[in-house]
């Protein structure tokens, strides 16, 4: 009598122990799941970037490729930083930096700097030349303005242009109010006191 009591007792306890397993094994096949994906997302090999994965405001109809109308962007090697760059809702200072490394020469980025150490010395076309920005992919382009736009918002403001060299290194200085009014009279082409992707593009080709 005395073992069968015991056994509907000790039920529970094993119940509760499978369950424990099952929820562990669960969330260690869904780790897996997820470092397996940012392999390949690493390696280039993963899933590509769609339209629907990059926010409304970073998709510019007027200026999207041949590839890009089909929904996929080109394996590259900015696929994960772009990936970020468009998606994280705060660039950190370091990985900005780690991105602009990956789109611009040291050189490019030394010599922009000199150039503007002064102050009032920022000129915004001499700015996207030394770094070529022309001769930058779309793709490229939307990663650069994603930096630049550090809240995520999908647009430059003020605030933004005034550090912008500070991205490049931190012990740049601000851009003073006159360069930063300057920057954005030039591309703000609605005049509604900040500059989308589309306009940033629209500056950058017609520099």
């Amino acid at each position: 009598m005395d073992a069968c009591a015991s056994d509907p007792s000790g039920a529970p306890g094993r119940a509760t122990r499978s369950t424990v397993l099952g929820a562990r094994l669960a969330v260690l096949l869904l780790l897996l799941l997820l470092l397996l994906l940012l392999a390949a997302v690493v390696a280039g090999t993963g899933p590509a970037l769609s339209r629907c994965a990059i926010p409304a405001q970073h998709c510019s109809s007027g200026h999207m490729s041949k590839t890009e109308e089909k929904g996929t962007l080109p394996p590259s090697p900015l696929h994960l930083k772009s990936f970020l760059a468009l998606s994280l809702p705060l660039f950190p200072p370091t990985v900005a930096r780690m991105a602009m490394a990956d789109l611009f020469a040291g050189e490019e980025i030394k010599k922009m700097l000199r150039a503007f150490a002064a102050t009032n010395s920022f000129d915004y076309k001499k700015f996207f030349e030394i770094l070529g920005l022309k001769n930058k992919s779309l793709q490229e382009l939307k990663m650069f303005f994603s930096i630049l736009d550090t809240d995520k918002n999908g647009y430059l403001e003020t605030g933004e242009i005034q550090v912008m060299l500070q991205i490049f290194s931190p012990n740049s200085r601000h851009l003073t109010e006159k360069e930063t009014q300057e920057f954005m009279g030039a591309g703000d082409k609605d005049e509604d006191g900040k500059i989308g992707i589309d306009e940033f593009i629209i500056l950058v080709n017609q520099s």
